[in-house]
């Protein structure tokens, strides 16, 4: 289940377009089939897969390749917005954080799980492939797979463009010139730690001003409540197959339009 406040660009196919590039690669699948057997570690991989894959839909971006343990993403790459980097960079930590849920899962089998990412941003050329599929070449895609294979396990790496796009939204920890396989120079990475000051701030701003009149929302704001109605009927019917452990609610907007502000009014409304 989707909301969306923003207003986004479509793109035409084969055209130049800056995009921000994600490459995630799973590890610890290796030593997972000496413990099981072929059918059920491809059905794992296949379940993780698919899990990462709704969550770059989530976050807005598109599957560029999907092979075995490996993803490739692009967001930019259908539709243009002013924050391709956040969007890759926040999926990346949620997609991180799924692996993580699925490694406690797996501890019991004495199995040590895990994902590395690169991102990148830049101009890519974006068009169809020999079968069809929409693909994205050019140095920037070849800039986040290397920056992947460099990136600790648990962590992302990103390229100093991606976080000068991010700005303060993110914390960022200086990882310096890093020389990558295949390339002359070397590129200046980042690794993102966590929120920023520029979101902290947002947030408690917000949570500052709640209480006062709020007005200008209230259609996305029934929006909100009627799906927490839904969840609430659904989670009631234990019995039923529609029941969820889970509603994802996807807001997005420019910058100022007072997404916080209307989140913490809907919390203040369900306290």
């Amino acid at each position: 289940m989707g909301m969306s406040m923003a207003t986004t660009t479509k793109l035409k196919q084969g055209e130049r377009r800056d995009v921000a590039v994600l490459f995630l690669d799973l590890k610890g699948f290796t030593s997972l089939a000496e413990s099981l057997d072929f059918e059920a570690v491809h059905q794992i991989i296949n379940r993780v897969m698919q899990t990462l894959s709704e969550i770059v839909a989530m976050s807005g971006g598109y599957v560029d390749k999907l092979e075995g343990d490996k993803i490739m993403a692009l967001f930019g790459a259908k539709q243009a917005s002013d924050n391709d980097s956040v969007r890759a960079v926040d999926c990346a930590q949620r997609m991180l954080s799924a692996v993580d849920e699925v490694s406690r899962m797996l501890v019991s089998l004495k199995i040590n799980t895990g994902a590395r990412v690169g991102i990148s941003y830049g101009q890519v050329i974006v068009a169809p492939d020999a079968s069809g599929h929409l693909t994205a070449t050019g140095d920037v895609v070849n800039v986040a797979s290397r920056l992947e294979s460099e990136a600790a396990v648990g962590t992302i790496m990103a390229s100093d463009k991606v976080r000068k796009e991010c700005r303060e939204l993110f914390v960022w920890t200086d990882l310096g010139e890093i020389s990558l396989k295949g390339r002359t120079n070397p590129v200046h990475a980042w690794r993102p730690d966590g929120a920023g000051a520029e979101r902290i701030e947002r947030w408690e701003r917000s949570a500052k001003i709640s209480g006062t009149p709020f007005f200008g929302r209230g259609r996305e704001t029934r929006f909100l409540h009627d799906a927490w109605n839904l969840f609430k009927k659904e989670q009631g019917n234990s019995d039923s197959d529609k029941a969820k452990l889970h509603t994802v609610i996807e807001i997005q907007g420019e910058a100022g339009i007072g997404k916080s502000r209307m989140i913490h009014e809907f919390l203040h409304e369900l306290s």
